[in-house]
């Protein structure tokens, strides 16, 4: 029985705070500066691979991963699309989705309801070019607001994300997070830097 509560336990605390406390889910700095260059590469629609056939990620002057670009997606991207579409691409026909048009920004908001009884609401602000450039997640457990997660992009005049911050809002204060990645861009070149150290991400094209 004690066993079993435990998991339970444990899958309510993944499910509420996206990640488990348990030093066995720990992964290293290298391993996060390659996740946070993805969530760099997944904000800018990944329009860095266009045209690129290989990443080269480097770490502390060492190459720490190679991908293949073209086996990436499991089908070919329309990258001419992509750069084409708008706000108004992303607006979901589903039930629940409400939509407000605001100086040249579209929001979005819906709910999500959970097992174990958490529930989520969620706001999404997209600019004209459908781009993500802030989003807050209200955290709920039944009726109690438990959390609220924030992430802000900047986008510089190409629409290529520079600003990731991300802020975890809890009912204790102390309990509060926050992280900021910054991104520069030289040609085929990009610096990603966090508390976690930096990533230079090389793209080729062989």
């Amino acid at each position: 029985m004690k066993k079993l509560i435990t998991i339970i336990y444990l899958l309510i605390s993944i499910s509420i705070f996206g990640q488990s406390t348990l030093s066995i889910f720990d992964i290293s700095k290298n391993e996060k500066l390659s996740n946070e260059a993805f969530q760099v590469f997944e904000t800018n629609k990944f329009l860095d691979f266009k045209n690129k056939d290989t990443l080269i990620e480097i770490i502390n002057d060492t190459v720490y991963k190679k991908t293949v670009l073209n086996n990436f997606f499991s089908y070919q991207k329309d990258w001419n699309e992509i750069e084409n579409e708008t706000f108004e691409t992303y607006k979901q026909n589903k039930k629940g989705y409400k939509y407000i048009f605001l100086d040249n920004t579209m929001i979005e908001t819906y709910s999500k309801i959970g097992s174990y009884n958490v529930n989520r609401e969620i706001k999404t602000i997209y600019n004209s070019k459908g781009f993500i450039i802030y989003q807050e997640e209200k955290v709920f457990v039944g009726d109690l607001h438990n959390e609220t997660r924030i992430t802000i992009n900047e986008f510089d005049k190409k629409n290529r994300v520079i600003r990731i911050i991300e802020k975890t809002e809890r009912t204790k204060k102390e309990e509060n997070t926050s992280k900021l990645i910054e991104v520069k861009y030289n040609d085929d070149n990009i610096l990603i830097t966090s508390e976690n150290g930096t990533i230079i991400c090389k793209f080729i094209i062989e």
